[in-house]
């Protein structure tokens, strides 16, 4: 268990964690059965609403940004919490993230979905990597690997091209 004081949280799992996440104010880790627990800042994704909690079962992949977490279920799907606009609302793009995920790559306040179809999905704070829009044709097929500075992407292609979009500083 852990021990919340204050916004701090205190203790330690005593076992059964199989991964751990960090934003700039909160934790969350995948537990031994597939579940997550979170603490720390709720602006910072260390409550998880309880909707959201519901849903993550089954977790094998947890990332976080500075804001937010987004957690990979078996299925394939994706579930976010979090800030909003750092990608903690996934609206956006839900039907693009409901199946077929198999990582996550997260920049400063965005976030990258590589799928088994080598297509990228991208949410969260637009001007640093959460709007792809400009290259999305791009980004259909054929991405084999996703870099991130705190503010821009940059996907790796079958072809070895390269494909950049977010803050150009």
């Amino acid at each position: 268990d852990v021990t919340t004081i204050g916004a701090a949280a205190v203790g330690a799992f005593a076992s059964g964690v199989a991964s751990i996440a960090a934003s700039a104010g909160a934790f969350a880790a995948i537990n031994a059965d597939e579940t997550v627990t979170a603490w720390g800042s709720k602006h910072f994704g260390g409550v998880i609403p309880s909707a959201t909690q519901s849903e993550l079962q089954q977790v094998q992949l947890l990332v976080a940004n500075r804001d937010s977490f987004a957690a990979v279920l078996s299925s394939g799907r994706v579930v976010a919490w979090g800030a909003s606009l750092s990608g903690g609302d996934t609206s956006t793009v839900q039907e693009q993230l409901s199946s077929g995920v198999f990582h996550i790559i997260a920049s400063n306040s965005a976030f990258a979905a590589l799928k088994n179809d080598t297509s990228l999905v991208t949410w969260g704070y637009g001007p640093w990597g959460g709007d792809s829009s400009l290259v999305a044709s791009s980004l259909t097929a054929n991405v084999t690997f996703v870099a991130h500075t705190s503010m821009a992407m940059a996907a790796l292609k079958v072809d070895g091209s390269v494909v950049a979009w977010g803050a150009a500083e």
